[in-house]
């Protein structure tokens, strides 16, 4: 929003020094856009004074428009969304921590034996390469499933 405020201010503070004074009257007539979905009429005209439209100005606030609420207020809204995902989906995994319910995933019971019975760091790690190699099938250095 600040580059379409420093934009409309190097473009209409001209013809506009009451909506595009300085960088705060600008950046208050263009969150009046976005919050309150006016067209500023008394800051840029629409239509010249001989009726012809003033495409600099109609370009600018649908430019704007276009790009603040259709792809950065969708972005945002998703990465809230997303977040809100996030904290709830762990915020469930903690409480069936606290109460002991468990999702069984499938390497669970391997990696309850491995906790269980390594006698010290190196029997560890030989029992994690020897696991490794049993896994990795085609003998490719990866593990894929299916």
């Amino acid at each position: 929003m600040c580059i379409f405020v420093t934009i409309g201010v190097e473009i209409f503070s001209k013809d506009s020094p009451q909506g595009f004074g300085n960088f705060y009257k600008g950046f208050y007539t263009l969150f009046g856009v976005i919050a309150y979905g006016y067209w500023p009429d008394e800051e840029l005209k629409a239509f010249n004074e001989d009726g012809t439209p003033n495409l600099a100005t109609i370009t600018f606030i649908y430019v704007y428009v276009v790009v603040v609420v259709l792809v950065l207020l969708q972005i945002t809204v998703a990465v809230v969304l997303e977040k809100f995902f996030q904290s709830s989906q762990k915020t469930i995994e903690d409480d069936a921590m606290k109460k002991g319910e468990f999702t069984k995933q499938p390497l669970d019971a391997i990696l309850d034996f491995l906790a269980k019975s390594f006698l010290s760091a190196e029997d560890l790690q030989i029992k994690m390469r020897q696991l490794f190699r049993n896994l990795d099938v085609d003998r490719s250095g990866n593990i894929f499933s299916k």
